[in-house]
């Protein structure tokens, strides 16, 4: 089997023809020496569909249509290679006006190339080894397809895939043994290949290897690689850094580590984390193909502005939350709020994840006294009242502007109304559009005294 090194791009869709020809000199009978074949490749699919949230310094990504395949990419272009984020939802601190969102696009598993890290080493990796496994989460069927190898010396590797039943702390597993393939590799150093172990040649680049390695379904699995024929293969060793583990494609599958024991005594569980066994740049298969790219104009969330209007509260928008000192008030979510208790207020909106709030204002009663109402002979009737109409009757001696209003349980002001000054006695009907069965407060608020009355509301 020959690999190309160099991927060919194939559209979704569409019908193509594959002719392949070899020439050796002195052949006898090149009669036989080409071969063609067509095949129609398979449709995209289904398109995704999101929204994009600037939320300050970065942005919400949401998938709002799924198309039933994952992993969900966003993109900085419709060309780029290397996607912002992955996921139904993510944060990106790359701030763009448009984003590109597609599904079932495969990005590239594990390191580039070998010279990611500064060490390693070529070897004869032997059956029964315990150095010669990594251990890989499928979350869904995946084929392992190609992958970049550095071969010291040609030969055979074969690739046993297992699939775990139980592991055991000493690292020893059961497994159900899923398939076996051997394949025929060449040395890609460029010197001359000596047998068994060698340090690394820089100049080696590897190639690529058709691996076709068929994960069936989601589960763990040890996947194991064995030398033969005098093969030798490269791996990284000395690694510094720990952050190489896991690597992962959110959806579909997670190389989580290599089964390397550490020889020291006592041993350092994470001693995996120093190797990375010989798989680079691998190319995985999706059971079915991507969708298009598509663009995901991105909005602003913009903060709402609150005013103060006596001991009203208002926004400059609907669909707000309102606060006291930082936290949620419960079921206060109208666009103007009546404060019960003295505090900082703001109001806050949810946009797609991204939460932008309100300037702050610091309300306090004490410009206005709660004063029995009594003092004013404030009476209503009737009270149950039917619909919320009730007969509103007070007398005051001096003379100010005589503030109405009715609130319910959740700080939301139902009625309001303002007589400019009032003086003497008051029997007054009040109607305010047909109110919902449950607990008010009426509210008078004259020459800075305020007078509260509970009304209870029924049909």
């Amino acid at each position: 089997m020959y690999t190309f090194q160099t991927p060919v791009e194939i559209a979704a869709g569409l019908p193509y023809s594959v002719t392949v020809t070899t020439a050796f000199p002195g052949d006898q009978n090149p009669s036989n020496d080409q071969s063609a074949f067509s095949f129609t490749s398979r449709a995209a699919g289904a398109a995704p569909l999101g929204e994009a949230t600037i939320c300050g310094t970065s942005a919400q990504l949401n998938v709002t249509v799924s198309s039933g395949a994952v992993p969900y990419n966003w993109y900085s272009s419709a060309t780029a290679t290397t996607p912002l984020a992955t996921g139904t939802s993510a944060t990106t601190n790359t701030v763009q006006s448009t984003y590109y969102l597609s599904s079932g696009e495969v990005p590239k598993v594990g390191p580039a190339n070998k010279m990611v890290f500064a060490e390693g080493g070529y070897n004869m990796f032997a059956s029964g080894a315990t150095v010669n496994t990594i251990r890989i989460t499928a979350s869904a069927p995946f084929t392992m397809q190609t992958a970049r190898l550095y071969i010291g010396t040609s030969g055979k590797i074969t690739l046993s895939l297992r699939q775990i039943v139980s592991e055991n702390a000493d690292g020893s597993y059961t497994y159900y043994p899923i398939s076996s393939k051997t394949i025929d590799v060449y040395a890609t150093s460029p010197t001359t290949p000596v047998m068994g172990a060698q340090n690394n040649n820089p100049a080696d680049l590897g190639a690529i290897f058709y691996l076709g390695i068929d994960f069936p379904a989601a589960a763990d699995y040890y996947l194991v690689l064995d030398c033969s024929a005098g093969a030798s293969i490269f791996r990284n060793n000395n690694i510094l850094s720990t952050t190489h583990y896991p690597y992962t494609v959110p959806g579909i599958m997670s190389i989580t580590k290599n089964t390397a024991g550490d020889p020291a005594t006592p041993a350092d569980p994470n001693y995996f984390q120093r190797l990375w066994y010989f798989y680079y740049d691998i190319a995985l298969k999706l059971p079915y193909c991507a969708s298009p790219r598509v663009p995901i104009v991105a909005t602003t969330t913009t903060a709402p502005v609150i005013t103060q209007n006596g001991n009203i509260l208002s926004s400059n928008i609907a669909g707000v939350q309102w606060n006291i000192n930082g936290s949620p008030i419960e079921g206060a979510i109208s666009q103007t709020y009546t404060p019960t208790a003295n505090g900082v207020y703001t109001a806050s909106i949810n946009n797609g994840g991204c939460i932008a709030v309100s300037n702050q204002i610091n309300f306090t009663t004490t410009s206005v006294v709660n004063v029995d109402p009594d003092e004013i002979g404030m009476k209503v009737s009737p009270n149950p009242a039917p619909a919320g109409r009730f007969t509103l009757q007070l007398n005051t001696n001096t003379r100010s502007n005589l503030d109405i209003s009715i609130v319910n349980i959740t700080g939301q002001q139902v009625y309001k109304e303002q007589i400019t000054n009032f003086s003497g006695r008051l029997n007054k009907q009040i109607e305010p559009a047909r109110l919902s069965a449950g607990v008010y407060y009426l509210q008078v608020i004259h020459d800075k005294k305020s007078y509260i009355r509970k009304i209870v509301v029924v049909q």
